[in-house]
């Protein structure tokens, strides 16, 4: 779809890459079940590794309400979880 969509084939090679890490971090989300530590920091760098990529390619023009909304519904428990986490030493 984005090859079809965008004509910038570095865009295209940006955006089929950030598609992949959202993409990817949905996949351990649709495992169902409770989830091993290393899952839960897995899916937290997907998630930021995508949010930081599709900031770098739209700035603040990548951001609407819907995007900000479904990015919250993404990166809040990701950020709950990390911030609930007691400290290692």
């Amino acid at each position: 779809m984005i090859e079809s969509a965008i004509q910038d084939e570095a865009l295209q090679v940006k955006l089929s890459h950030t598609v992949s890490m959202y993409m990817q971090g949905m996949c351990i989300i649709r495992l169902h079940r409770a989830l091993k530590d290393e899952e839960i920091e897995l899916f937290q760098d997907f998630m930021d590794d995508f949010f930081h990529a599709w900031i770098g390619i739209f700035s603040i023009n990548g951001i609407w309400s819907y995007t900000a909304y479904s990015l919250h519904v993404v990166m809040a428990p990701a950020i709950s979880t990390a911030s609930c986490k007691a400290p290692s030493n």
